[in-house]
């Protein structure tokens, strides 16, 4: 039986989302000698250790959000009537711009979702970001232009 749409691997994955393999110069680095390697002027010295790229929790659970709220067909005033929540505090839970866990835990639960998981990169779940040509993903809303 052949897939659909096909599961991408984490390469694929992480070059649609822009993670970067590797930091140009690890963080706190530092040049005293104008010889060094990771620079390119070959001293050795000793680079600190790189810090894990993570992405921004708030963005990605926004994006999840957005996403669910869609699937769902629910518009702002649908989230604010079922949360119980003002029409700011929802609008900046919608485009990332603050939302404390309280209600982040609310409305993931109220929108299908586990927290956990929508402050995490998002990936949809329908069609991996490629819904098939002249389609549109009713849950992430990509388009593809038909062939």
């Amino acid at each position: 039986m052949s897939d659909l749409y096909p599961r991408p691997t984490r390469e694929e994955i992480a070059a649609r989302v822009g993670v970067p393999e590797t930091l140009p110069v690890p963080v706190g680095h530092y040049c005293d000698s104008g010889n060094c390697e990771v620079c390119g002027d070959g001293t050795g010295d000793e680079p600190q250790p790189e810090t894990a790229w993570a992405p921004d929790p708030l963005a990605c659970f926004s994006v999840h959000l957005s996403a669910r709220m869609r699937a769902l067909g629910w518009d702002q005033v649908t989230l604010q009537e079922r949360a119980g929540i003002g029409a700011h505090i929802a609008a900046k839970a919608i485009n990332g711009t603050g939302c404390d866990l309280a209600l982040a835990g609310k409305l993931a639960a109220l929108v299908g979702g586990y927290l956990a998981a929508m402050i995490g990169p998002y990936v949809c779940g329908t069609c991996t970001g490629e819904p098939p040509a002249g389609f549109a993903c009713l849950e992430c809303g990509a388009e593809t232009r038909a062939s």
